[in-house]
């Protein structure tokens, strides 16, 4: 767990161009931390600012600019923190899903740096002669040559070191690991002490964990709890030997938490036991705290200098808005249903204006502000803006290039791509399994198979139909069994209103995976759009007893009694729906609706004030509590 330390041997090299330099004993003037978040939510974050549990963060939202940051589908988190890193889609950086089929064994392997095929920040900053620091950031193994250093993905999971070689892959510069390994953190040397701030086991309990399983909360956890340590550690030890320009720091302690424990944080959540919420409760929470913590270290490190950026590529589903139609265990199909499309953005410091809420802001935005940030020009190819709305007015425009990249660099990166292998990685693939970001079969067909959906839903999400749709036959045609691409052609279909072709693509789905919900609910749908709603109904009733926690199919069961003239039914749905989840906007607006139908003034009336009283600008509620007002005598 903790080789031996040995001197770092640095040279001067330019086998890409530039020179790479050795350690930098004076801070630089004006410094950039990025620090990334994975999964970081607003929606929990902004209670715990309010108890004043993260000081840090709370300063740097009121000395700088905050925006919920806009993602996209699908809400992987590889695919986005290379977005954030790039300015560019996966159809241009090609860095599709957690894992990849190896270019010469085939095997299925965690996805690697040389997969990408866009130039990150920190390739833009080596050219442009800037020191840079880079932890933990995904898809960043092997370390690649930077003009200062990078701590790869693969520093915190460390069964994946199989030989001398992969080891030098860790860092670059290589011999840096041998700076961290004396100061890392094994998942065993995080105490009971320690681990009872987060989850509340007695001693007894912790003491009976002694084998390291990531399906078990709490050996888990504590691999967690040491990961975080990890990073922040790195990260000092880089800012301390390099004192790069930039340093960007790599947090997924928050998503995995969250993934792992939110079931069990309040209120109630019905594939949770009163054992586990008395365990478990308390703990997303308190990695929020820690988190905020690591941060006050980092923060205290750069100094009142240094402007802060803060990402994190999604938030995370919680309260009474947590998926009821997902599994208690996490799997392929359902973990990245628990993931919201707004995630945080925090840009604080000297330059940048003071208690700003941005009107927008996407993860495509990181590195065109990043670039702007240190008086770089954004490429023309980027999808992202800088976002001039948190820097003082009159501040002068963006330049531009046509691109970073050229003939050279493209033609380099497909030779490292199709040449690359290495063993499997059991460690971080259990790891990925455990939190269902992949699913069992892990061959080299059906990792290829979710890239090209990736792709397909991306392009979906983009409004370019023409080219999802080819990725999807193409990839109905690879895997006709895959039920994932009719169900997407669905979508399609039904968006453009080709309801015969839409229902085609739904029953091919049903007849690949029969209890497959979201197909069943668009289907149902799509037989309503055919005005063949007793059908519908009946579709909704069967998967009413298939899924007997999810809300939503009894909205839509009442929405179909309602407009077939049966609005007592209809309420009677939407009160069973109220037992599963009293807070949820559709199922409160639609009950108003219904005791409208019935000509029950009062309770309606009453109905349209609980929906205003959570959902204040909610304009539809107030038009129908005003026009039943006016009606009372």
């Amino acid at each position: 767990m903790k080789p031996r330390l040995f001197p770092a041997l640095f040279f001067l090299l330019t086998l890409s161009g530039a020179l790479l330099l050795p350690a930098c004993s004076k801070a630089p003037s004006q410094p950039v931390l990025i620090v990334g978040m994975d999964g970081a939510e607003w929606n929990i974050i902004e209670p715990l600012l309010a108890q004043g549990r993260l000081p840090n963060l709370s300063r740097l939202i009121s000395k700088g600019a905050a925006a919920p940051l806009s993602s996209f589908d699908p809400l992987l988190s590889p695919i986005i923190w290379t977005t954030m890193a790039t300015g560019k889609g996966p159809d241009q950086h090609e860095i599709l899903d957690f894992t990849m089929p190896d270019p010469i064994t085939g095997d299925p392997i965690p996805v690697v740096s040389c997969q990408r095929k866009s130039k990150a920040f920190w390739d833009i900053l080596t050219d442009k002669k800037i020191d840079v620091g880079v932890v933990a950031w995904w898809a960043t193994w092997p370390a690649e040559k930077v003009r200062g250093c990078i701590v790869s993905d693969r520093f915190t999971t460390h069964a994946f070191i199989h030989s001398p070689s992969q080891v030098e892959k860790v860092t670059y510069p290589a011999e840096f690991i041998n700076r961290l390994q004396d100061k890392m953190m094994g998942w065993e040397d995080v105490s009971y002490e320690t681990t009872s701030r987060f989850l509340n086991i007695s001693n007894m309990e912790f003491d009976s964990h002694t084998v390291f399983d990531f399906k078990d909360p709490i050996t888990h956890f504590r691999h967690i709890h040491a990961s975080m340590q990890n990073v922040k550690e790195a990260a000092l030890e880089i800012w301390h030997r390099y004192h790069p320009k930039v340093l960007a720091v790599y947090f997924e302690g928050v998503d995995t938490a969250s993934h792992l424990f939110m079931p069990h944080a309040p209120p109630p959540y019905p594939y949770s036991s009163d054992e586990d919420r008395r365990r478990y409760g308390r703990t997303v929470e308190e990695v929020y705290v820690y988190q905020d913590q690591l941060l006050g270290e980092l923060l205290e490190a750069v100094g009142e200098d240094a402007r802060v950026m803060i990402a994190s590529d999604h938030g995370f589903l919680n309260g009474w808005q947590r998926p009821l139609d997902a599994s208690p265990s996490f799997d392929y199909a359902t973990a990245a249903q628990w993931h919201r499309m707004q995630g945080i953005f925090v840009l604080s410091g000297p330059g940048i204006q003071s208690g700003v809420r941005l009107k927008r802001a996407s993860v495509f935005d990181i590195t065109p502000t990043l670039l702007y940030l240190l008086g770089l020009p954004i490429g023309e190819d980027m999808e992202g803006e800088v976002l001039l709305e948190a820097f003082p007015h009159g501040s002068p425009p963006p330049e531009s290039i046509p691109s970073y990249e050229d003939q050279a660099w493209a033609a380099q990166r497909r030779r490292q791509a199709e040449t690359f292998t290495m063993p499997q990685d059991p460690e971080l693939m259990e790891k990925l399994k455990s939190l269902g970001y992949i699913g069992g079969s892990t061959d080299s067909k059906a990792v290829s198979i979710r890239g090209r959906l990736s792709l397909a839903e991306y392009y979906i999400w983009k409004g370019d139909e023409r080219r999802a749709e080819r990725e999807l036959l193409q990839l109905q045609n690879t895997a006709p069994d895959f039920a994932d691409a009719p169900y997407h052609l669905g979508l399609l279909k039904m968006a453009a209103e080709q309801w015969g072709e839409a229902e085609s693509d739904f029953r091919r789905t049903l007849e690949l995976e029969p209890q497959n919900l979201p197909a069943r609910q668009n289907l149902a749908y799509v037989l309503r759009s055919q005005d063949r709603r007793e059908e519908a109904l009946e579709l909704l009733k069967e998967t009413r007893n298939l899924y007997p926690l999810v809300p939503d199919i009894l909205v839509n069961i009442a929405f179909l009694y309602r407009e077939l003239g049966r609005p007592a039914e209809a309420l009677e749905a939407l009160d069973k729906a109220m037992e599963i989840n009293p807070h949820s906007h559709p199922i409160l607006a639609q009950r108003a609706l219904t005791l409208e139908a019935l000509k029950r003034d009062e309770a309606a009336i009453a109905a349209w004030r609980r929906v205003l009283e959570y959902w204040p600008a909610d304009r539809t509620a107030k038009e129908h509590l005003e026009s039943l007002e006016k009606q009372q005598p």
